[in-house]
């Protein structure tokens, strides 16, 4: 990076203004006032960016409230809890925390132990959970991997080549004891090539080969090769096109 003015560090309290810098950590409570351009942007504390943000990695482990755009080419990890006003892009996506994505996400692989919200859509070329989503739009990927919590998952749409959904085995045992979420995920449309569900409501499931399993409520289900339903679900309607 051009110009950049060396390494910005707040331990304590203090404000800065933005600018192009090679690390800039936050241990304390930090304010930064616009837009930073870095390599590695970390907070341990509580931070605050009254713009947007680009760098090759970002760690928060504390608390964070991203206003503007955030872009990072490398590892976006959150263990902490964060709120991203803008659109997320970064090559990997991984939160063990809890996270607020305003806009939308775009990154090559997602990783979620934890909770996510994203009020626009979602693309990926791998999406792997074994914690708890809310997307207010389409849920995009090429491999889509969900082992889910019984407080609930929601998507509007999802969509991808191979997806498989799947109760955790903290979920399997809980789930009678958890009454107001009877599903695991709910959405609208699932369309994929290979579907595997469980713990699933959607309106209509389409795809090539698809298998509905245990605890699945299904409006209708369209399929071009293989169809198979466990005993204990609901599949109102199948059809073969």
């Amino acid at each position: 990076m051009d110009n950049q003015l060396g390494d910005l560090k707040i331990s304590g309290t203090g404000t800065s203004s933005g600018g192009v810098y090679n690390n800039v950590s936050i241990s304390g409570s930090g304010e930064i006032s616009s837009d930073i351009e870095c390599d590695k942007f970390t907070i341990s504390g509580s931070g605050h960016l009254g713009g947007s943000l680009k760098a090759k990695a970002i760690t928060i482990s504390g608390s964070a409230k991203i206003d503007g755009n955030a872009e990072c080419k490398e590892r976006l990890k959150i263990s902490g809890s964060s709120k991203l006003g803008g659109d997320v892009k970064c090559g990997e996506f991984k939160v063990s925390g809890d996270s607020h994505i305003s806009k939308s996400l775009s990154a090559d692989h997602v990783y979620i132990s934890g909770s996510v919200k994203i009020s626009g859509d979602c693309n990926a070329e791998e999406f792997t959970t074994e914690g708890g989503f809310n997307i207010g739009g389409l849920l995009n990927a090429g491999v889509i991997d969900l082992h889910l919590h019984p407080w609930g998952s929601r998507a509007k749409e999802i969509g991808g080549e191979r997806i498989y959904v799947k109760r955790s085995i903290y979920g399997r045992f809980l789930k009678a004891f958890i009454f107001h979420n009877k599903y695991s995920l709910e959405t609208g449309t699932i369309e994929g090539d290979d579907i595997y569900l469980e713990g699933t409501k959607a309106q209509v499931v389409r795809g090539t080969n698809i298998k509905i399993g245990e605890g699945c409520e299904i409006d209708l289900v369209e399929y071009t090769g293989t169809f198979e339903q466990t005993s204990d679900t609901v599949v109102k309607e199948n059809r073969k096109i």
